[in-house]
């Protein structure tokens, strides 16, 4: 079958808000050796310098139900804002890893030595819009149309353009979110890609029935889609194999959504993402996406980042090697993009991630929220007097508990959640 390409400049995915931004920028934390200072007067608790040692501190604010998946007592917070927009204006944001304690890249470069995301790298095939607001086809505009080789061609110029480092050793996200793998995923704006791949088996056999035209979609597209994200995977970990690799928001869960109105992902949800196997056993971190929505209630926002972690865990689990859990988190209400997430939902959204056992998070922010002077001036106010103490004390916390219960562990101290 001929393959399609065609050329992208000046067009945009069709459902996405985001676009590939030129950003730079990230300084490394310098953290502090940890020593012991002596022991508290009950069960054994050694104080840790740097963290929150008081026993309502550890007790109170966080109970981790679920092990971490790393080895290490960190629990990371990565910065991937493109705060380096705001140099220009005098704003150079060193706050972020010096007072907080966030991995910021070097000189608060976009794409650094601690995280780095590729916003639709390569030629995936993909339904794009023009200016105009008509559709055209990229490689093909669905996976089974696609010229695979031709795609990880530009993909990997585009990976080593964006991380020249060789060595890099830090966390390579690679954002495509076109379409998804699992055929029935592929819903409302993404149902173009459906109606497609049933037309083109259609079109070949015009006297099957619809149920075997559909399946006969289903199967296609499947294959190629996975094909396509298992090569592009396969690739970037050969092009840069010490970077811890993943692709962004996997895995789904769709929870708190109309059709799955419950904090929990849908057993349909779960069980595709059974199937997607082959995709977690590839990727080195799993970064689901946990922004919140204002129109839920405070409880049900708690309730969505529960969910799409809990089920990122599950599936962290399963794997013949574990795999670090890193949710993306955003500043913003994702349904009011001018609005900066309040205090309290921070703080008990920001808990639930870390006591349901995952290894870090990774902030993230737009190139639209600090476009100009006064969203720089803005957002550096919220980062000192909200996100950036609130984000602080809780890593410091969690830093300080886990220690904690090692501790107890090493000394065979009963570490069950009613004696902690």
């Amino acid at each position: 079958m001929e393959h399609c390409r065609s050329s992208t400049e000046g067009l945009q995915l069709s459902h996405g808000p985001w676009s590939a931004e030129n950003e730079e920028g990230k300084k490394k934390e310098e953290g502090n050796e940890e020593e012991r200072k002596g022991k508290t007067e009950t069960r054994n608790h050694r104080t840790i310098p740097g963290a929150d040692n008081s026993h309502e501190a550890l007790t109170n604010i966080l109970v981790p139900t679920t092990p971490k998946n790393n080895e290490t007592d960190e629990f990371n917070i990565y910065w991937n804002v493109p705060t380096f927009m705001c140099h220009k204006y005098g704003l150079h944001f060193k706050e972020v890893s010096e007072k907080y304690g966030i991995l910021q890249n070097t000189m608060d470069n976009f794409r650094g030595e601690e995280i780095a995301i590729l916003y639709d790298p390569g030629t995936f095939p993909a339904m794009l819009e023009d200016s105009n607001g008509n559709v055209v086809m990229r490689n093909g505009g669905v996976p089974q149309e696609g010229n695979l080789t031709k795609h990880l061609e530009v993909f990997r110029e585009h990976l080593i353009h964006q991380i020249p480092d060789k060595s890099f050793h830090g966390v390579g996200v690679i954002d495509f979110e076109s379409w998804r793998p699992i055929f029935r995923q592929n819903w409302a704006s993404l149902q173009p890609y459906k109606k497609l791949s049933i037309e083109i088996v259609r079109h070949e056999h015009p006297f099957w029935d619809n149920q075997s035209v559909e399946q006969e979609a289903r199967r296609q597209f499947e294959k190629y889609g996975r094909l396509f994200m298992e090569e592009t995977l396969k690739a970037a970990k050969q092009i840069r194999p010490y970077a811890k690799w993943g692709y962004y928001a996997y895995p789904y869960c769709y929870n708190l959504t109309p059709s799955q109105p419950s904090s929990q992902c849908d057993t349909a949800t779960q069980q595709e993402n059974d199937k997607m196997s082959w995709l977690f056993e590839l990727q080195d971190v799993l970064l689901p996406s946990v922004y919140l929505r204002l129109s839920l209630t405070s409880n049900q926002r708690v309730g969505l980042v529960g969910g799409r972690v809990k089920e990122a865990l599950r599936i962290a689990k399963q794997m013949m090697t574990r795999k670090q859990v890193l949710p993306y988190y955003w500043y913003k209400y994702q349904d009011q993009r001018d609005t900066n997430l309040n205090k309290d939902d921070l703080e008990a959204t920001l808990k639930k991630i870390i006591n349901l056992g995952a290894d870090g998070l990774i902030i993230w922010g737009s190139s639209s929220d600090i476009n100009t002077k006064q969203k720089c001036v803005q957002f550096r106010e919220y980062l000192n007097n909200d996100l950036g103490p609130i984000v602080n004390r809780l890593r410091r916390t969690a830093l300080g508990l886990t220690r904690y219960i090692n501790t107890l562990v090493d000394n065979k101290i009963d570490v069950s959640v009613d004696q902690v």
